[in-house]
């Protein structure tokens, strides 16, 4: 059995625990169980929805070691061949206690080593270069690359739709928990022009926004929809024309849909994705919306350009496909086999 340690909660999303879920199917698909346990109860509800126990410690997900005597007590901790810890806040020490324990994988988005057994780090920047600090385990498996995006089972081996002439159908996405407010922002923003788009607007589940953008979207005359806590995400990507969206793990699966994207940045640990994949020629980077008062006007602007740019979405469906194919969780488990489990 592999235990998963990773949290979810309004202030820092649902990401972490989504991804470890991925992976836990994954290890389904290959015979082997998972079980989870949280700092607070948040995404319970999520985890055992997909099959998975969830062991909550009641804990401060901001200070890990302080839960470490708890944890190391836990009847599933004793019985799991394999650890991943999916966690900003996991300090060198905590990983190194465990890591000590049991065999260890950590899921990390900076390019940064650590003392476990195998470090995972499937993002658009992530290379080898980077990892030689010194402080890794004896025999550390590197697992980098877009490749091993740890997606869900239906983004699988997907067709590219066709690229029409003009995009109608636009996306908007902005996490689970948007403490940016980049939804109603967005919905704001687009209420404030005239044009022939249709705009889909999802609010996480996390969301406190879902209402006022709704209040928007009835005063659209049907220009704008919204989505609450979307469950089929994959209809609803492969049916839009282009998509904008903040730089999370949500770029993995556009891409596995071949969706022409507009990305932009919602917090720190997201510049290096956003830039990445406009660095590859896969996305548009829009910017960040923290850092600028003029953002939605210009994205706004982007969304018109690409619109009506045919030979621009095509590119970057096309790139975005080739980078991502929806198969990374189970090259993930092969990699992990002998390592963990």
């Amino acid at each position: 059995m592999i235990l998963f340690r990773a949290d979810g909660n309004k202030e820092i999303g649902s990401g972490h625990v989504m991804r470890c879920l991925s992976i836990a199917d994954a290890l389904s698909d290959a015979g082997v169980k998972s079980s989870f346990v949280t700092a607070d109860s948040s995404m319970t509800g999520v985890i055992e929805a997909r099959g998975y126990s969830c062991q909550v410690l009641h804990s401060d997900y901001k200070d890990m070691n302080g839960e470490l005597d708890v944890l190391l007590r836990l009847t599933s901790f004793a019985t799991a061949s394999g650890l991943i810890i999916d966690s900003y806040y996991a300090t060198n020490q905590y990983l190194s206690i465990l890591s000590g324990e049991k065999k260890t994988a950590y899921i990390d988005d900076y390019p940064v080593n650590r003392p476990v057994n195998a470090i995972i780090n499937y993002n658009i920047y992530a290379d080898k270069s980077e990892y030689s600090n010194g402080i890794g385990s004896p025999g550390q498996k590197l697992i980098l690359g877009p490749g091993f995006a740890p997606l869900r089972r239906e983004f699988q081996n997907l067709k590219a739709s066709e690229i029409k002439d003009k995009a109608k159908e636009i996306l908007f996405l902005a996490g689970g928990s948007d403490p940016e407010h980049a939804a109603l922002n967005f919905a704001g923003e687009t209420a404030s022009h005239e044009d022939s788009l249709h705009y889909v607007i999802v609010t996480g589940a996390m969301s406190g926004d879902h209402q006022a953008v709704k209040e928007i979207a009835d005063r659209s005359a049907g220009r704008i929809e919204v989505r609450n806590n979307v469950t089929e995400m994959r209809e609803l990507m492969c049916a839009s024309d282009m998509a904008v969206s903040a730089a999370g793990s949500t770029l993995y699966e556009l891409c596995a849909c071949h969706v022409p994207v507009i990305n932009y940045v919602l917090a720190d640990n997201q510049r290096l994705v956003a830039e990445g994949f406009a660095d590859k020629g896969a996305m548009i980077f829009a910017g960040d919306v923290r850092k600028d008062t003029s953002f939605y006007s210009r994205l706004y602007t982007l969304i018109k350009e690409l619109s009506s740019d045919k030979e621009k979405r095509t590119q970057l469906s096309q790139k975005a496909g080739e980078l991502v194919d929806g198969s990374g969780a189970k090259r993930l488990i092969q990699e992990l086999n002998g390592v963990l489990f």
